[in-house]
């Protein structure tokens, strides 16, 4: 009986027991969180934290409505341990859901959170403790994490830019305390993309290796928070990204597949791969990057960058490329392809400050277009650049290069000898100062040699103005002054007015600009010119004017006179040359030997570098008037056939000045003389010219002993060419023919005349020798009353050959 109460009242006090322990249980969780409310409250100098413990059990407890201050709250926070001893509880697992951090970034791009001051933590001084020390203070923490910790339903509200951006995370950690390491995975979802972070924590060493990676990230998204200084640079396109690192405080990898540059150029880098080295307040990073465009081939770049920390943050940049294959513009008709061995770039600067340096060296640049083939063996970019406290960019630069070649096929032009220095600021300022360049050696047409110089200004942010002049080494007095301008903006265009103002052109310096020119002559000239030259739309156009006035030309050996040489020459293409068709060349007297024509005009266009059309010929020649038909110099067989169309030539002036009779009288001729000029021969093919009909006319020849001098007294020839020369000392015609041929160095030309002297002529018919014969002055004569006239004379031509053959030279 004794032990069955014994066991009834130990049954009772365990049934107290246990009841006592359900009632504490049930109102632990009251009794608890005032009080770790209340030492947290102490504990914790950042921010007041809330919550409320809904279930505090042997094996797990659940916290709801955690939140600190108004920057960070968390929905429920369940937490399950196990105890190794009543003394002793282990976590094994910590599941935390609806993570909410609210948080904005402020003008300076900084973090902050509501009611969570960051501030006075960075402003106190770190104190310096061994590393020893550090490891063990993490490793005591670390002690009291779970194995297991899970964040889900998770997210991170960031307000920037006026916009409220929700990015979504999850993580998961495990440590495996009998290995001593710990190991932590995350995913965040900012704009709807993946990245993921791997940290891998040695509880003894600390972390040993760090892994962030996203596939085909939208890097579009992160244009909106480029610093306000590079507000028109603007990424897009799909990127692969990794930035890892198996030595986090000294050494970190980076790898990104792709990133898209919109502006200020569209372009993509690809394959960037760097590493970087911490080394106390020194982080250096190198590494190489492809950049394409879709008017250039992959550029590879490699590329050594040093960040110093020290006393203020200041930069190094150096960056080299490879060999550049080919770098194509490609507009409309015209392709520029530009090919370089390498370019060097440095950049070093203070950020704090808001100052930097630039150097860019290109080695052996060369630029070929369907214009011009164009060499700098080096070209250079040094400059300065800085920020304002507005975080505006401003840059002052020069850009510069030495012994550069050109060579403009189309236009036949070729220079050597080009360099240039060119200032650049940005913004554009109406201060800056003066660049210039300058060109050694412009030939054209390997003929002509000239050379330029000049200054150049920057007057916006992608133009430049440029005032110079150009010389003609053969003739220095022909200086042409210029105003252009040239710019970039919605494609390269271009400008320019140039003028030479007028100078006397003699020919010792034609001679030396054009040696197969008069070699032994005499030219004079007032020479001047005005022009245009513009580029638009890959298209150059131009424009030329040239005024000849009172010019003069004179070679002796050819007895070539010209006076009065009056032009004005319009060209519509300089490339080619070109000019605008009907240009007039008008000269006041010409004489070759005993031959002389007035009043001469010239209709003619250059049709390019090499050929030249003879529209028309119009000149006074013997009181009348000739005109050619068109003509093209040079031709495919170098044989030219052209005629002159005659018009009232006076019989006398045409026999005076083709060297056969010095004669008097009246009367006109018309027809036509076809000429043929061949290697320098001149010919003429069966010329004829006669008299109007019902029009005659008179004519006295002086010296008329021409006609019989060689002949034998006795022949019959003589008789009838003394008849004949006796009736032209005063001979009245009905009609006259003239033809003339050449051979050779000799002009024929054949006089038939029907008409009758206008004098009782000495001679009588004598019928036993069937031919007149000359009598004395006691005879009278007889009178004629119709004869007509045959002669021919063979006249010296070698000074019209002359003349020729100096055309030969000319037109070669």
């Amino acid at each position: 009986m004794r032990f069955k109460k014994i066991l009834f009242i130990a049954a009772c006090f365990f049934a107290a027991c246990f009841i006592l322990i359900l009632g504490v249980f049930a109102a632990l969780p009251s009794i608890v969180e005032p009080q770790l409310k209340s030492r947290l409250a102490k504990f914790s100098k950042i921010a007041p934290i809330g919550f409320e413990i809904e279930k505090l059990g042997l094996s797990s407890t659940f916290i709801s409505h955690i939140s600190v201050a108004d920057g960070i709250s968390i929905d429920g926070l369940n937490i399950k341990y196990a105890f190794k001893s009543i003394f002793s509880p282990q976590i094994r697992k910590i599941v935390v859901s609806g993570l909410t951090i609210k948080a904005k970034l402020n003008e300076a791009n900084q973090i902050q959170i509501p009611g969570i001051e960051f501030e006075t933590l960075s402003k106190q001084k770190p104190e310096h403790k061994s590393k020893q020390k550090s490891d063990q203070k993490i490793f005591s923490f670390l002690q009291y994490l779970p194995e297991k910790l899970i964040l889900k339903n998770s997210k991170i509200i960031l307000h920037a830019k006026g916009k409220e951006f929700i990015i979504p995370l999850e993580m998961l950690s495990k440590i495996y305390f009998e290995k001593g390491r710990m190991v932590a995975k995350a995913s965040l979802y900012p704009f709807g993309e993946k990245i993921n972070c791997l940290v891998e924590y040695d509880l003894e060493k600390g972390v040993e290796k760090v892994k962030i990676t996203a596939n085909s990230f939208n890097a579009g998204h992160l244009t909106q928070f480029v610093p306000k200084a590079a507000k028109q640079f603007r990424l897009e396109g799909p990127i692969d990204f990794r930035l890892s690192s198996v030595m986090p405080v000294k050494k970190w990898e980076l790898y990104v597949s792709r990133v898209g540059i919109d502006m200020p150029v569209t372009a993509e880098i690809r394959e960037v791969q760097s590493t970087f080295l911490v080394d106390q307040d020194t982080i250096s990073g190198q590494g190489s990057m492809e950049i394409s465009h879709k008017m250039a081939a992959a550029i590879l770049l490699e590329y050594k960058a040093d960040l110093h920390l020290g006393d203020g943050i200041s930069f190094d940049l150096k960056l080299n490329t490879g060999k550049i294959k080919e770098f194509l513009f490609e507009q409309a008709e015209n392709k520029v392809s530009i090919k370089s061995p390498a370019v060097s770039i440095s950049v070093n600067g203070n950020p704090e400050k808001g100052v930097g340096k630039i150097n860019i060296n290109a080695e052996h640049t060369r630029a070929l277009s369907n214009i011009a083939e164009v060499f700098f063996p080096k070209i250079g970019v040094q400059g300065m650049f800085k920020y304002d406290k507005n975080s505006k960019p401003t840059a002052d630069i020069v850009v510069n290069a030495f012994g550069g070649t050109a060579d403009l096929q189309e236009s036949k032009t070729k220079m050597s000898g080009i360099s240039f220095e060119i200032p650049y600021q940005y913004p554009a300022s109406a201060k800056n100062s003066k660049g210039r360049y300058s060109i050694a050696n412009i030939r054209y047409n390997d003929q002509y040699r000239f050379s330029s110089q000049g200054r150049v200004v920057q007057t916006g942010m992608k133009e430049v103005k440029i005032n110079g002049s150009a010389i003609s080494h053969p003739i220095k007095k022909a200086v042409l002054a210029f105003n252009a301008a040239a710019g970039f903006e919605n494609g390269l265009y271009g400008n320019m007015d140039f003028s030479i103002e007028p100078f006397v052109l003699t020919q010792a310096e034609v001679k030396k600009a054009v040696p197969q020119f008069f070699q032994d002559g005499e030219i004079k000239a007032t020479v001047s010119a005005k022009g245009q030259l513009g580029l638009k739309n890959n298209k150059i156009s131009s424009f030329l004017q040239t005024n000849i006035k009172n010019g003069s030309v004179h070679i002796p050996d050819s007895k070539f006179t010209a006076t009065g040489v009056n032009a004005m020459v319009s060209f519509n293409n300089l490339l080619v040359p070109e000019t605008i068709p009907g240009q007039v060349l008008t000269i006041d007297e010409v004489q070759v030997d005993k031959v002389r024509i007035s009043d001469a005009r010239v209709r003619f266009s250059i049709e390019d570098a090499a050929s030249l059309l003879i529209e028309n010929i119009r000149f006074k020649w013997c009181n009348g008037l000739v005109s050619t038909e068109a003509i093209r110099f040079p031709h495919e067989t170098d044989t030219y056939n052209f005629s002159l169309y005659c018009d009232r030539l006076e019989l006398t002036k045409l026999l005076e000045q083709v060297g056969a009779f010095n004669a008097d009288g009246s009367g006109t001729l018309n027809g036509r003389i076809p000429i043929v000029y061949s290697n320098g021969n001149i010919s003429f093919d069966n010329g004829f010219l006669f008299s109007t009909p019902g029009s005659g006319g008179k004519i006295k020849v002086e010296n008329t002993d021409v006609l019989t001098a060689g002949i034998p007294l006795d022949s019959p020839q003589f008789a009838e060419l003394d008849v004949a020369r006796e009736a032209l000392k005063n001979f009245n015609y009905k009609w006259a023919k003239l033809v003339f041929n050449t051979f050779e160095d000799t002009l024929y030309v054949n006089m038939e005349l029907d008409g009758k002297p206008s004098h009782i002529m000495p001679f009588e018919y004598k019928k036993e020798i069937g031919r007149f014969v000359r009598v004395d002055a006691a005879s009278p004569g007889s009178h004629f009353q119709g004869i007509k006239l045959d002669v021919n004379l063979n006249l010296p031509f070698n000074e019209v050959m002359k003349f020729g053959n100096k055309l030969k030279s000319i037109l070669k």
